[in-house]
């Protein structure tokens, strides 16, 4: 990833700056003279600044939790019901929005590295290290679920039993004010 992101920059950095904003091209608009083809190149060098400190910021791509569903049966011996597992990655610093799981699930949560901080419900915020575990009710509200760490990724597996009909498992909080 890391190396990713170096060639990226580098591609973008190579990027003779002033060889860009000599080339906009303002023929084609009604403009009076260089010294408004200039104010034109002026105002596109925050654009570009913008465009090279977006591709070099890891933290934006990456402030978000990765979900990978590993293994998913339906339970012989309860009809109507499914098991899933999934591992949930979480890069240094990253959260999980405020979310419900499927009104159905029963969850248990297993953290496999780092630690992962947790608030169910109204409980308090609990932190969870690498072998420890903690469950979810069906029904609960999982208000914050992130990566303890600013430095360190973190991960876990959560093991589902849900019904067999439930395809979504998870569902984000709506934003206030949206319908």
């Amino acid at each position: 990833m890391l190396q990713k992101l170096r060639s990226a920059y580098g591609r973008i950095a190579s990027v003779n700056a002033l060889a860009f904003l000599r080339s906009i091209d303002t023929k084609g608009y009604k403009v009076a003279g260089p010294l408004t083809r200039r104010a034109l190149r002026a105002a596109a060098v925050p654009l570009l600044a913008s465009a090279i400190a977006l591709a070099a910021s890891p933290t934006i791509a990456q402030d978000r939790e990765q979900v990978k569903v590993e293994f998913e049966h339906a339970l012989p011996n309860v009809e109507g019901k499914k098991l899933l597992s999934v591992l949930v990655s979480y890069p240094p610093a990253a959260k999980s929005l405020p979310h419900r799981h499927a009104a159905s699930a029963f969850i248990y949560a297993y953290v496999l590295s780092g630690a992962i901080r947790s608030q169910v419900d109204n409980d308090p915020p609990k932190v969870y290290h690498q072998g420890e575990a903690f469950y979810e009710m069906p029904g609960s509200h999982h208000t914050i679920s992130e990566n303890a760490s600013e430095t360190e990724p973190a991960s876990l597996l959560a093991v589902f039993v849900v019904d067999a009909k439930d395809n979504a498992l998870t569902t984000p909080d709506k934003a206030p004010g949206s319908p």
